[in-house]
């Protein structure tokens, strides 16, 4: 019988590691925290958008815990940049809603498409808006808590709407995209050819 020549395998140089993507989505959170802090137009701001990113792309915990961290920080710098109350009432619909955002994020996870996307942000728009607006006719006494108080504050507040829908769908256009972009092309972590570790 003859012997077969095994071939030599083919040595490829190791792939370099992508960047973390849990520490790109965290760096990218700080960026829309900046973002909320430095004047913009009414409504138009990342919250919505960072929560349905944190939902997406970290882990329900680390998510809760940034987004919360985040709403903090930037609540306490506000106040002292506008002289306004930090915290009341109206922070557990803001405090919350952030977060039932976030769960919706969630189901960009593992199954993200455009439509998706596309649906996510829409209703995470809309979901917030409601929320908070709620919490706005129950806490901030300029409405009487009554049918005709509830439509009176809601209606105050559709003008409002469509910045706020426009605002959201551009800023998770931009966090998702951008991230994506980031995450794909910039390798860290490996050794150049022919160095060695000492």
């Amino acid at each position: 019988m003859k012997s077969e020549k095994l071939k030599p395998e083919k040595l490829t140089p190791e792939m370099p590691k992508p960047v973390k993507s849990e520490k790109l989505a965290l760096a990218w959170l700080l960026v829309a925290s900046i973002f909320r802090i430095l004047p913009h137009i009414p409504n138009v701001s990342p919250v919505m958008s960072a929560a349905l990113f944190a939902g997406a792309k970290l882990d329900r915990k680390t998510s809760w815990i940034t987004l919360i961290a985040m709403m903090v920080v930037t609540d306490v710098v506000l106040s002292q940049i506008h002289g306004t109350a930090v915290f009341g009432w109206w922070s557990f619909f803001t405090f919350s809603g952030v977060l039932l955002v976030s769960v919706l994020g969630s189901t960009l996870r593992h199954a993200f498409t455009g439509p998706r996307f596309l649906a996510c942000s829409l209703s995470g728009a809309l979901l917030f808006w409601t929320w908070t607006n709620l919490g706005t006719w129950m806490t901030s006494g300029l409405y009487p808590i009554n049918g005709a108080g509830l439509i009176a504050c809601f209606a105050a507040a559709v003008p409002f709407l469509k910045t706020a829908v426009i605002g959201d769908l551009i800023w998770s256009f931009l966090l998702f995209v951008s991230y994506e972009f980031i995450q794909q092309r910039i390798p860290v972590g490996s050794n150049s050819p022919g160095m060695q570790n000492t």
